[in-house]
């Protein structure tokens, strides 16, 4: 049984040697140059050479040589100590420097934003500023529109008023034009002489116009002209005004006559 022993280790030993184990991932050591072989020995035929960082893809492994796959697909066999599991020096010096390039790219265009915010900002604050500039114009411009329409409206109402006064004024002298008629104005003086001496139309009494002292032709031609106006109403006029003279001299003497009576206790004093 002791003589059958090694013989069940080199064959345990061969069957999983023969078996592949499952690919794992491993990377070459801080070596420049690292020589694929064929076979896991030292004497066997290069396939290829890798180098430090060059990421493989490990197989099974016999004694110190194990089985790895390129990025490239060539398969061979190297030294098992010149690969680690952790990312060699060169890899992470890569990636540092990726790492720093990316980080300063990312500063310099965080450094381009800020920038363009701080110029998009100055241009918000011209453009607010701008804005409130026409913002107080548009005030100005609406409070003298606003004066404008006040004063067009005052300009209406002064202009209907005016339209009234003048429709007015030519009602009256129209009305003028018929008195004047009635009363015996010429034509000539009825439409546009000027009012003279004693309210007859200028040029009536030539001699008054300019001289003080009164003639007896002065006071014929103002007796001709009262008599001209008086002569213009109608008859009836002037019974009516007799009447009421009549009238209003009855009615005083009654009065008169009572507040004496009043006054004397109802003694008639005169008769």
């Amino acid at each position: 049984m002791k003589h059958n022993l090694p013989s069940v280790l080199l064959t345990l030993l061969l069957f999983l040697a023969g078996h592949p184990v499952f690919a794992e991932t491993r990377y070459v050591d801080d070596t420049l140059i690292l020589r694929v072989s064929s076979s896991p020995n030292s004497k066997s035929d290069r396939v290829t050479t890798i180098r430090s960082g060059d990421k493989v893809t490990i197989g099974e492994q016999q004694g110190n040589y194990i089985q790895v796959t390129t990025d490239t697909g060539a398969k061979g066999w190297v030294s098992a100590r010149y690969l680690v599991e952790e990312k060699p020096a060169v890899i992470k010096l890569k990636e540092l420097e990726s790492f720093e390039k990316e980080a300063k790219a990312m500063l310099d265009e965080n450094i381009r934003l800020k920038a363009e915010n701080a110029r998009f900002t100055q241009e918000l604050d011209n453009k607010n500023l701008a804005l409130s500039d026409l913002q107080q114009q548009w005030d100005e411009q609406n409070q003298q529109l606003n004066a404008a329409n006040e004063r067009l409206q005052i300009f209406e109402r002064e202009d209907q008023l005016l339209k009234v006064l003048i429709k007015e004024n030519e009602t009256f002298k129209k009305q003028i034009d018929d008195i004047q008629q009635i009363l015996g104005y010429p034509p000539a003086l009825a439409t546009s002489a000027p009012i003279g001496t004693f309210g007859a139309p200028a040029g009536a009494f030539p001699r008054y116009e300019f001289s003080v002292p009164v003639t007896f032709e002065d006071w014929k031609a103002l007796f001709q002209y009262v008599w001209m106006v008086l002569r213009a109403f109608p008859v009836w006029w002037y019974v009516l005004f007799v009447c009421l003279i009549v009238a209003g001299i009855l009615i005083g003497r009654f009065w008169v006559e009572r507040r004496i009576r009043n006054q004397y206790s109802g003694v008639k004093i005169w008769s």
